[in-house]
């Protein structure tokens, strides 16, 4: 039923078996992403490789394994244009860390677009990449410093969560509020663009959403992978469908509340240029403004 079918949209990108209350369900919640794949299940499934091959992980042979098996991941369900651009970047970044221990995210972001640009042109129209694209750009340049200026501030007022490794809890807390709101606010003006409503409780969306998203992904992983052991899928495929079930009733229960997704159809060409170019004039201003910051704090100290 609409488990198998939630299933099949968040792991395999599916969406043929998906009812159009589901459907709708996760779109007036905000949590529509979670049914396109992106850089989040591409990063969980990264994540999950780094885990089993952590004691060899620098070797070359293991980066490659791992890039062959992300792109082996990305074909099998069909090269969506988010996909690739997940693959391309983590590609890239599994590359660099053999020759260099960093590298820039916003280089990767700069060579995953042009080499996508050089591919096919026409990916620039593709929907899901302008959303995505826009959502790493604002995670990447924003949350850190959003997030470090809120923590001394909270410092500075002598706030911490039950002083549990110095507010390491609230930092997280606070990291995952930023990453959402910015990621939200990037995505937004396309959002209106494009479909015509907003959604206004993505941030409780959010918090349910990705935890349990998380799960139900390894945990068909685990059934996919320990499928010739029929004894590990008999066990998890119980406890999988009752998390799906649970998230698909959460965000219907979401999607009801008042004002749960906003109309908004006054969003032209023009007015849509405009928000970007002006959010890229502040982004600019805040990123030269930090920038002075470090440079003050660092003449200070030496003199």
């Amino acid at each position: 039923g609409d488990a198998l079918a939630t299933v099949s949209a968040m792991v395999l990108a599916d969406k043929s078996h998906l009812s159009q209350k589901v459907y709708d369900s996760f779109s007036s919640s905000g949590a529509a992403h979670v049914l396109a794949l992106s850089g989040t299940h591409l990063s969980i499934l990264f994540f999950l490789i780094t885990i089993f091959v952590k004691p060899i992980r620098s070797k070359w042979y293991v980066r490659a394994f791992t890039i062959i098996t992300i792109w082996g991941y990305v074909f099998l369900v069909g090269l969506p244009t988010s996909a690739v651009r997940a693959a391309v970047m983590l590609s890239w970044l599994t590359m660099t860390r053999i020759y260099s221990k960093s590298s820039s995210q916003l280089h990767n972001i700069s060579l995953t677009a042009l080499i996508l640009m050089i591919a096919n042109p026409m990916a620039i129209f593709d929907i899901s990449l302008q959303m995505s694209m826009m959502a790493v750009i604002a995670i990447v340049t924003l949350v850190t410093p959003l997030t470090g200026s809120l923590m001394n501030k909270i410092e500075l007022m002598g706030i911490h969560l039950f002083h549990l490794s110095e507010g390491n809890a609230l930092k997280y807390v606070v990291s995952a509020t930023i990453l959402t709101i910015v990621a939200q606010t990037a995505t937004a003006p396309l959002a209106a663009y494009y479909f015509g409503r907003l959604p206004l409780y993505f941030i409780l969306t959010n918090f349910i959403t990705l935890p349990l998203a998380t799960i139900v992904i390894y945990l068909t992983m685990v059934i996919l992978v320990m499928s010739p052991l029929p004894i590990v899928p008999s066990m998890a495929t119980p406890i999988l469908q009752a998390i799906v079930s649970l998230l698909n009733n959460l965000l219907a229960a979401i999607s009801s509340l008042p004002f749960a997704a906003v109309r908004i159809e006054c969003i032209s060409l023009p007015v849509l240029l405009f928000l970007y170019l002006a959010g890229f004039i502040i982004v600019t201003y805040l990123q030269l403004k930090q920038r002075k910051q470090v440079n003050n704090s660092k003449f200070n100290k030496i003199h």
